[in-house]
């Protein structure tokens, strides 16, 4: 075990004193590399990724479950809804 602690004192003097290199220098190294991967993972999972087309094959997923009563149903909800806000609104509007 002492030897492998000489070998890294030696390399860690090596290193700080005929090379000049820092924690700091090492640190920012290293943080320029975590970026530059993490920008690089991000683009080859999203590069070819196409909003549009997930919208689409997701509602054409779905549609393939739905009844035509089940499409009534959720309609007939946000119509409903939709009468409930417009109601408030004009009574609001009456009001003032």
């Amino acid at each position: 075990m002492s030897e492998k602690n000489d070998k890294w004192m030696m390399f860690k003097n090596y290193m700080h004193n005929e090379l000049g290199i820092t924690k700091d220098d090492i640190r920012a190294w290293l943080k320029e590399a975590v970026k530059s991967q993490a920008e690089l993972m991000l683009q080859k999972t999203f590069d070819d990724f196409d909003m549009d087309k997930f919208v689409r094959n997701h509602i054409s997923t779905q549609m393939r479950y739905w009844t035509t009563e089940e499409v009534r149903r959720q309609v007939a909800s946000l119509l409903a809804d939709r009468l409930i806000i417009l109601s408030t609104d004009m009574e609001k509007y009456n009001k003032a």
